[in-house]
């Protein structure tokens, strides 16, 4: 499928992004960069979301929604911009879409060095027990993992508010080739989230 080409230069920068922060990974089947495959692979089924701060991407993550659980496995801020409250800025954004969307309970595998920020009041995230974990492999077997990472979650829907389980949950925002904008102004500074579909 074609890109468009505004469109694929934003992806583009998105996996700069992730490249700053992340050493490649390779999928041991597909002998793929993990990081490109999950961006640019519309059969993945992946949203990418990145927040700008001008023309400049400085924060992105991978979001795949399966039906009430969804899986944030790679979430990376560009050096320039760490610190400055931006990944907080785009999860919140993103749990809010996810949360329109039916989705009750986010999951992401956390390096080590990365816990205690995923796991903050500010951030909200909880480690999972092994069991927890294990339970979770096998409903969703699919789910993204990676080795000498602490898989956490968060709660999106308070359990006494919980609805009725839904099927098929299909979330959408934007175009597929132009993407979605949320402005977000903070401090004075205003930043834009934009929703990618499935690298296409």
């Amino acid at each position: 499928m074609k890109h468009n080409k505004a469109h694929y230069v934003k992806l583009t920068q998105a996996l700069h992004v992730m490249h700053e922060c992340f050493a490649p990974s390779m999928d041991p089947v597909s002998h793929k960069d993990v990081a490109e495959d999950v961006i640019f692979n519309e059969e993945r089924e992946f949203y990418t979301v990145v927040l700008e701060k001008g023309d400049n991407v400085a924060t992105v993550a991978n979001v795949r929604v399966h039906n009430d659980v969804a899986e944030a496995p790679l979430v990376a801020t560009g050096f320039e911009y760490q610190r400055q409250g931006m990944c907080k800025v785009l999860m919140g954004e993103i749990e809010k879409w996810l949360r329109e969307c039916g989705v009750e309970r986010l999951v992401l595998p956390s390096v080590q060095s990365a816990l205690k920020t995923w796991t903050s009041s500010s951030m909200g995230f909880e480690t999972m027990t092994e069991d927890e974990k294990a339970d979770l492999l096998i409903d969703y077997d699919y789910l993204l993992d990676f080795q000498d990472t602490v898989m956490c979650q968060k709660q999106l829907v308070l359990k006494k508010n919980k609805k009725k389980k839904k099927k098929n949950v299909k979330c959408h925002s934007g175009s597929s080739s132009d993407g979605s904008t949320i402005s977000h102004e903070d401090q004075g500074s205003k930043v834009a989230m934009s929703t990618f579909i499935c690298g296409r």
